[in-house]
């Protein structure tokens, strides 16, 4: 089928709508014809041709005023000037003629004229527009002029709106092809019948969806391909780092039936807890490939989470000699986070803190409330952030080192605004000055109160 574009509709439906108005105009033009050819109306100047036959009858004696159409008014006067006889109702009109002098006249659409006879005088009005010759019709009905305008005005209007709608209808039914397409792309459906247009630019639209579905489909699978390929390997590494811990974790429990100091102990304990977070990080590796279904437990900062967060921290900060101290122990009640990311925020903070402190030196944590705000401080005795860091340091992969190989030191911050973020908290970094001399860094994770 031939593809036509849309000005050659559009054309198309200029050239339509122009012969449906001229088709109009001639339609009534030979109607307006017919009706005036049998008599049923009488054309606009045939009250003036009327008029002209009564002033050449008027002094005849068999001339009579009933001869006179009921589409002409008149008043009739003797030679007195009285009226004898009239076709007028209004007495005020009557006299307004009575008293007319000239032969011909016009008021608005009305024409007047006064003929003299011998015998008498007529004063004539008439309208001069085509209307009905019968006189029920005229007097039941508005005149022939206005019944016609308003005929041809509705029958353009009418066929226009229908003239439209046709066009409109058929634009539409190829418009919803292309929704047709776009809903089948979105619901991911294959089985419909690929259909083409009429009209060459929707053609185009369609024939470009139809590439973007195959190439959609083509990404689709190969996301899938690779998502399953991941899952199979997240699986495998789970298996595989699930047997090592096994082993680590019966030589602790051997360690621990035997007689250990104090310091050995500690170290134990240590031990003990980082692997209780290994098997935590290997439960996600679980979640993430579709082992186990996650489980979120949240927690409020009651006492056995403070001593949880400082409990992580002396472990992380061990490695590096670093003391840890609770400045503030404030409790809340009203805060409900998830358990798991609040630990991995406190962990990257920290760790983050570690990474840029000294060795034995001091970190500090505060659990406070500032105003209507519940805020967990972590300040260390490091050399700080630098303005770059204070800017920047929680976009992705954020470093102050120039080379391509060395570690993005802003990845655990990143991670850590966005876990905070994704718990409705905030992340404030600043240094910690006096006298303006940097004394270390300070990290503030800040949660509105209820």
């Amino acid at each position: 089928m031939a593809k036509r574009s849309i000005k050659s509709i559009l054309i198309q439906f200029l050239m339509t709508m122009l012969l449906f108005l001229m088709s109009v105009v001639a339609l009534f033009y030979v109607g307006m014809n017919l009706a005036l050819n049998s008599g049923v109306l009488y054309p606009a100047n045939y009250p003036e041709r009327m008029a002209s036959e009564i002033a050449e009858e008027i002094d005849q004696q068999n001339f009579s005023v009933a001869q006179i159409p009921g589409y002409i008014h008149y008043i009739e006067l003797d030679k007195e000037g009285k009226i004898v006889n009239q076709s007028i109702a209004s007495l005020e009109e009557r006299e307004k003629l009575a008293q007319m002098t000239e032969a011909y006249t016009s008021r608005s659409t009305r024409q007047y004229r006064r003929i003299e006879g011998e015998q008498r005088t007529l004063v004539l009005t008439y309208r001069l527009k085509a209307d009905f010759k019968s006189d029920q019709l005229r007097e039941r009905l508005p005149t022939a002029e206005h019944i016609m305008t308003v005929s041809f005005l509705l029958v353009i209007v009418i066929g226009l709106v229908l003239l439209v709608r046709h066009f409109a209808k058929r634009i539409d039914r190829e418009l919803q092809m292309i929704l047709t397409i776009k809903d089948s792309i979105f619901d991911q459906e294959n089985d419909y019948a690929r259909k083409n247009s009429t009209i060459k630019e929707i053609d185009d639209i369609l024939r470009s969806l139809y590439k973007m579905e195959d190439k959609l489909k083509k990404s689709l699978r190969t996301q899938w391909s690779q998502r399953e390929a991941l899952e199979t390997t997240l699986q495998a590494i789970s298996h595989d780092i699930n047997t090592p811990l096994s082993i680590i974790a019966g030589n602790i429990e051997l360690l621990d039936e035997t007689v250990l100091d104090e310091e050995q102990r500690a170290y134990l304990t240590h031990a003990e807890k980082g692997l209780e977070r290994m098997h935590s990080y290997l439960k996600e590796l679980r979640y993430l490939s579709g082992l186990e279904v996650e489980t979120v437990q949240t927690c409020v900062f009651d006492e056995k989470t403070i001593s949880s967060i400082e409990t992580l921290a002396k472990q992380i900060s061990t490695m590096k000699q670093i003391n840890v101290s609770v400045l503030e122990r404030e409790y809340e009640a009203s805060v409900d986070v998830n358990k798991g990311e609040l630990m991995k925020i406190i962990q990257n903070l920290v760790k983050n803190a570690i990474d840029h402190s000294r060795i034995k030196t001091q970190l500090t944590l505060s659990f406070k409330h500032v105003d209507d705000r519940y805020e967990i401080v972590i300040e260390d005795e490091g050399d700080g952030f630098s303005q770059v860091a204070l800017e920047k340091g929680m976009d992705r992969f954020f470093t102050e080192h120039k080379a391509r190989n060395k570690e993005h030191y802003g990845l655990g911050l990143f991670i850590a605004n966005e876990l905070a973020n994704k718990n409705h908290a905030r992340l404030f970094t600043e240094n910690i000055k006096k006298d303006k001399k940097v004394l270390g860094a300070r990290i503030r994770l800040v949660f509105e109160t209820k």
